[in-house]
């Protein structure tokens, strides 16, 4: 088979790190060193793929996600200035790929009364918003005009509308939080898109019941058992 991996490599002078592929990635380390404006470069992680398109194609996939995280300076395209968590999340993605391991993670839904202070705010966004789209469009404003042959019918419609979005304002808001089973929230550096191409997001939902009380949060982390119990809980 023409196999092939799938690397990270960081520079140990500036940080940043190296996203390709190779057949002999060990190999890569010395003409990485020689090619670029780096310092001494080590092997973070390798996955392995069946085939070098496959490869290649993950490598693309990774290089458009962290595409805002290019590091120009040591040369080529393939240099990123990530974060620890990010490369973290990358190298977790590489050994759940290499072991065909499943992510499992729960979603928690609950919904909490607003405050006054919030409920007027997104009441003036609505009517704002409500106003503002009725008045651009030129529908509304148009047909206004044409019923009523009065010019001020042209704003005092569009107006109406925002008045009508105002009352579609919810008292409640929504909340939700994903964790994995370590309790630990999922944020932006793991790369979910990636783990559900490959067929590795395991993802339930449980709602909590009733509604919370204004100013309510859900916690920034949970235990692991608390976490597992949901899980088990979730469709």
């Amino acid at each position: 088979m023409d196999k092939c991996a799938l690397y990270i490599v960081r520079d140990q002078y500036s940080g940043a790190v190296k996203i390709g592929i190779s057949k002999h990635p060990k190999k890569r380390l010395q003409q990485i060193a020689d090619h670029y404006n780096v310092g001494r470069v080590s092997l973070l992680k390798t996955t392995w793929f069946t085939t070098r398109d496959t490869a290649r194609s993950w490598e693309s996939n990774f290089h458009k996600r962290y595409a805002a995280n290019k590091s120009p300076e040591q040369g080529g395209r393939e240099w990123f200035d990530l974060t620890d968590a990010q490369i973290n999340g990358f190298i977790d993605w590489m050994e759940a790929s290499t072991n065909k391991r499943a992510v499992k993670v729960v979603t928690v839904l609950a919904s909490a009364w607003k405050s006054e202070q919030e409920i007027g705010k997104h009441r003036v966004q609505a009517f704002i918003g409500g106003t503002a789209l009725a008045f651009f469009t030129g529908l509304i404003p148009a047909l206004a005009f044409a019923f009523t042959d009065e010019p001020a019918a042209a704003f005092i419609a569009p107006a109406a509308c925002g008045g009508a979005a105002v009352f579609g304002v919810s008292k409640k808001k929504e909340h939700s939080m994903t964790y994995g089973l370590d309790g630990q929230p999922i944020g932006s550096e793991v790369p979910e898109d990636q783990y559900r191409q490959m067929g590795l997001w395991k993802e339930r939902y449980t709602s909590l019941e009733g509604i919370k009380p204004v100013g309510w949060e859900l916690p920034k982390a949970t235990t692991s058992e608390s976490a597992t119990r949901l899980y088990q809980q979730g469709h």
